[in-house]
């Protein structure tokens, strides 16, 4: 290989490096995941009571495992039971919760696709009450 060839070589090699250290540095430190980037990815979906099947309004559904505490994502449900945040590509945490309700966790992971723009966590929240009447009858008694 003469010196030209060879020196077109190393400059490619160069270009592609930086390329590759510009896309990986967007993607991990700010344009795709940071909190310094617009969330772009929607998590929704609806809240409903276990028993009755029947939407809950006023849940709130937050993630609360991911990102600086202030930056915190939520979602309130609307009469429907339904609610949509925006977040970031990311594994979250979530978890529901409405008063008179025992609050439930799920883990979604989320991808930086335009394919997987959005994603659907559906809630089931068991009525405090039947919680602790269910534990009352599974008391062995003495």
């Amino acid at each position: 290989m003469n010196a030209s060839k060879k020196m077109h070589t190393m400059n490619a090699c160069a270009a592609m490096s930086v390329i590759c250290g510009v896309i990986a540095c967007m993607v991990c430190t700010g344009m795709g995941c940071g909190s310094n980037a617009p969330a772009t990815m929607m998590i929704k979906g609806v809240v409903r009571d276990a028993v009755t099947g029947q939407p809950i309004a006023e849940a709130v559904v937050l993630d609360d495992g991911y990102g600086p505490v202030q930056d915190r994502r939520s979602g309130t449900t609307d009469a429907s039971g339904q609610y949509q945040y925006y977040t970031w590509p990311e594994e979250h945490c979530l978890l529901a919760q409405a008063p008179g309700y025992v609050p439930k966790r799920s883990t979604v992971t989320t991808y930086l696709f335009k394919s997987n723009a959005e994603k659907r966590v559906d809630f089931l929240l068991e009525p405090e009450q039947s919680v602790s009447e269910e534990a009352k009858e599974t008391t062995i008694p003495e």
